[in-house]
């Protein structure tokens, strides 16, 4: 992204899923600015991203901000306590998902070889996800927000529908990711059941790096 370290350090972005990806798929993808401000000590710009299908079907919609010279807001550890993993993942029921007032925590040990793997996986040639002064790729912060909701529910097969990211810091080789969070809620809607998890990403424990607001479709 051509906002660099300063998007990953306190960047936005909304994600929407139109339609089902699959591992392997191609997407071609454009992007356009679509606002721009500034004044002389803040500003802030805004783009859209779209992902189409070699069928040329719009398949995913993104919009990534950035602002700078404002205050900064930094959610409270405190307010994202630490729960301990489940001894078994609850049912995939709006009830099982009811009973679970905070979500067992996730940790990933982040080392080069994982930095680097991540940006093969995701096929992003950055220099900046890559070798010992790498940063971890916000899809791998995406991955343990997906991992929160695998390790914590008896999933079966399920779809992930969208994320709203802040970006509060960046994390690297030797840092311990861990991922804490709640459901906010669970709801019905044409027959499928949907759950919203609010979570909380810190580096060693303390240091918030991005909250995602995360969607899911767990029973189809």
């Amino acid at each position: 992204m051509a906002w660099g370290p300063e998007w990953l350090r306190r960047g936005t972005a909304s994600v929407r899923f139109l339609r089902p990806v699959y591992d392997g798929d191609s997407l071609a993808m454009s992007g356009q600015m679509v606002a721009r401000s500034a004044a002389e000590t803040a500003g802030e710009s805004v783009i859209e991203i779209q992902g189409r299908t070699p069928r040329d079907e719009n398949a995913v919609a993104m919009t990534a901000g950035l602002a700078w010279g404002g205050p900064d807001f930094v959610p409270d550890p405190s307010h994202y306590p630490a729960g301990a993993p489940p001894v078994s993942p609850v049912p995939t029921t709006t009830a099982g998902l009811a009973s679970i007032e905070v979500l067992g925590a996730t940790v990933l040990d982040l080392e080069v070889a994982t930095l680097d793997q991540t940006a093969n996986d995701l096929d992003d040639p950055s220099p900046l996800y890559r070798g010992a002064g790498a940063v971890a790729h916000p899809g791998l912060l995406l991955r343990q927000a997906n991992r929160a909701l695998a390790e914590n529910v008896a999933l079966g097969p399920w779809i992930h529908v969208a994320s709203d990211v802040t970006h509060f810091g960046t994390a690297g080789a030797g840092d311990r990711l861990e991922t804490r969070g709640r459901v906010a809620r669970t709801y019905e809607r044409k027959g499928r059941g949907w759950v919203d998890l609010d979570l909380l990403i810190l580096a060693g424990g303390a240091c918030p790096i991005a909250r995602v607001y995360h969607t899911a479709i767990y029973r189809l």
